[in-house]
């Protein structure tokens, strides 16, 4: 099964932003199932 999650915000510890969507993801990858995470490449709070 292919597991797409759309957050607009995802990020991941070195890059910052919301971090759920990363950890979600990891938990999902740990039940061998693929993960996809869509998110936008601009963030109108952090520029």
């Amino acid at each position: 099964m292919s597991v797409w999650y759309l957050h607009h915000y995802a990020g991941h510890p070195k890059v910052g932003m919301s971090f759920r969507p990363y950890y979600l993801a990891r938990g999902i990858q740990d039940l061998n199932e693929d993960v996809v995470v869509f998110a936008a490449s601009y963030h109108h709070l952090k520029k």
